[in-house]
């Protein structure tokens, strides 16, 4: 229990960091593309993800908790700062990994709403999720707590206009959706569903 919590507060503290906006100067910057996000796999080691992105990621996380020893690297594409690839490592072994702008299926044209939102159900494949709100996500996410079990994997939809920006966020396991969230919608429209998956 104590091993599993900490690894999950490494993975919410290594989300919320990633989602955050750091310095742009000095980073590791690379010709970063979606298929080196599909290549890197959970379980993988660090230097294999080196050997696919070409390059040693910049050292953000480094922590240990008894025989538990983490990492957290990040890599920046070269002409976008917006543009990144970050895994976490836990004994040399790939448990997370995120990207932000290497797929932009989720700039999406149709408007994203309340109501879209309110029909999506806990346990729904990604392919219903799609039938709602009409377009493909993107990939963006995918993290385990135990490498024997199947992984999480999130989809983002996002949704721009006139300086308005509408996000719905959709984590799936064994391809049924158990958390849910969104922003930039109404007041009580934005929520989180979490359904719990065995680890």
């Amino acid at each position: 229990m104590e091993k599993t919590l900490f690894l999950k507060s490494l993975i919410i503290v290594f989300g919320v960091y990633f989602l955050s906006t750091p310095i742009y100067a000095e980073r590791v910057r690379v010709d970063l593309t979606f298929d080196m996000f599909k290549k890197i796999q959970l379980g993988m080691t660090y230097d294999e993800a080196v050997d696919i992105i070409g390059t040693e990621g910049e050292l953000f996380l480094d922590s240990s908790h008894g025989q538990e020893t983490s990492k957290g690297y990040q890599w920046f594409h070269t002409k976008n700062k917006d543009t990144t690839l970050s895994i976490t490592v836990i004994n040399d072994k790939i448990f997370q990994k995120i990207q932000s702008g290497l797929n932009h299926n989720s700039s999406i044209q149709l408007d994203l709403t309340a109501e879209m939102f309110e029909k999506i159900q806990d346990g729904m494949s990604y392919d219903e999720i799609v039938s709602i709100i009409g377009t493909e996500g993107e990939f963006v996410q995918e993290s385990t707590l135990n490498l024997n079990k199947i992984p999480d994997r999130t989809y983002l939809w996002v949704y721009k206009t006139n300086g308005v920006m509408k996000i719905i966020w959709i984590t799936f396991n064994d391809d049924k959706m158990h958390i849910k969230q969104s922003m930039g919608f109404d007041q009580g429209s934005s929520k989180i569903i979490n359904r719990i998956v065995p680890q």
